[in-house]
C-alpha cells in the first residue's frame, strides 16, 4: 500500500512538472510584484504573531495563580492568599435565620356611617357640590362639609 501511493505520487508530479514550469516562466514578468505580496504576507504574518505573543505573555503574568492539593484550592493574589475551598464550603452552609418584620396593626377609629352618611360621601365623589348633595339628601350644607371633612381626616392618616 505504501509503495503505490509513493508510486502515484511520483507519476503525478512528473506528468504535472511540465505545467508547473510554464506557469514560472509565464510569471516571470511579475515576479517583482509577488516577491512584495510575499514579503508584505511574511510582515503580517510576523506583526501579527508577535502581538499573539505579547498577548498570551500578558495573560500568564496577570493569571490567578491556583495551588491544589487533592480537594484544597488556594489562589495567590497581591493581597495574599485566598482559601478558594474555604469560601466553597462556607456557601454550603445554611442561611442565617433573620427576624421577619415587624408588624404593628392600629385600630382606627369605630365612628361608623349611616346609609344615609355613606349616601352623602358617594355623591361627593362623585364630584357633585357640597350644596346639591345637601338639597338632594335635604340636608343642611354644613353637615354635608362637616362629613366629608371628618371622612378626609380618618383617610389621609393611613
Amino acid at each position: 500500500m505504501q509503495k503505490s501511493k509513493r508510486v502515484a505520487i511520483l507519476a503525478t508530479v512528473l506528468l504535472l512538472l511540465p505545467l508547473e514550469l510554464l506557469i514560472l516562466v509565464g510569471m516571470l514578468p511579475y515576479l517583482p510584484l509577488v516577491g512584495k505580496a510575499f514579503v508584505g504576507m511574511l510582515v503580517t504574518f510576523c506583526v501579527c504573531g508577535a502581538v499573539y505573543a505579547v498577548a498570551l505573555t500578558y495573560q500568564r503574568i496577570t493569571a490567578p495563580r491556583l495551588i491544589v492539593e487533592r480537594d484544597v484550592v488556594v489562589m495567590l493574589s497581591h493581597d495574599g492568599y485566598i482559601h478558594l475551598s474555604a469560601e466553597h464550603e462556607a456557601a454550603k452552609l445554611p442561611p442565617l435565620q433573620l427576624a421577619g418584620p415587624s408588624v404593628h396593626i392600629t385600630e382606627e377609629k369605630a365612628e361608623g356611617y349611616s346609609p344615609g352618611d355613606l349616601e352623602i360621601l358617594a355623591m361627593v365623589s362623585q364630584g357633585k357640590s357640597q350644596e346639591a348633595v345637601a338639597k338632594a339628601c335635604s340636608t343642611n350644607q354644613t353637615y354635608v362639609s362637616r362629613l366629608v371633612r371628618r371622612y378626609k381626616e380618618q383617610h389621609n392618616m393611613d
